[in-house]
């Protein structure tokens, strides 16, 4: 039987955005494998923003690289990631963690329920 190993085997890297991305444009976010099949290889494409419930909390939003195909009833989008529903909780809350541990050191305000609301 295998063991299951509880070393980290990825990073995952927050980057400011660029001048001139979109005003609610927090970050950009890679996720660098460490081992594995796809060690040494960096997923891109991950965003977080600023958002706002319609109960007027704020909180931050994480996209996933998606691909839209064209069909009758127009554009529909299927993220790159993919997964159980709890397993992409989990990812949506470890990369708002790292932006928030890394915001927090850079003196930025994050929403307190931020990880809450983007693992929803």
């Amino acid at each position: 039987m295998a063991k299951k190993s509880t070393k980290r085997t990825e990073t995952i890297t927050v980057n400011k955005p660029h001048a001139g991305a979109p005003e609610n444009l927090l970050a950009n976010v890679e996720l660098l494998f460490a081992s594995g099949l796809l060690a040494g290889l960096r997923l891109t494409g991950i965003a977080l923003w600023k958002a706002t419930a319609a109960n007027g909390r704020r909180f931050v939003s994480v996209t996933f690289p998606a691909r839209g195909v064209e069909g009758e009833e127009g554009t529909r989008y299927f993220d790159h990631i993919r997964g159980k529903g709890e397993d992409v909780k989990r990812l949506k809350a470890a990369i708002v963690n790292a932006y928030r541990t890394q915001a927090k050191a850079e003196g930025i305000e994050v929403p307190e329920d931020a990880a809450e609301e983007a693992a929803a």
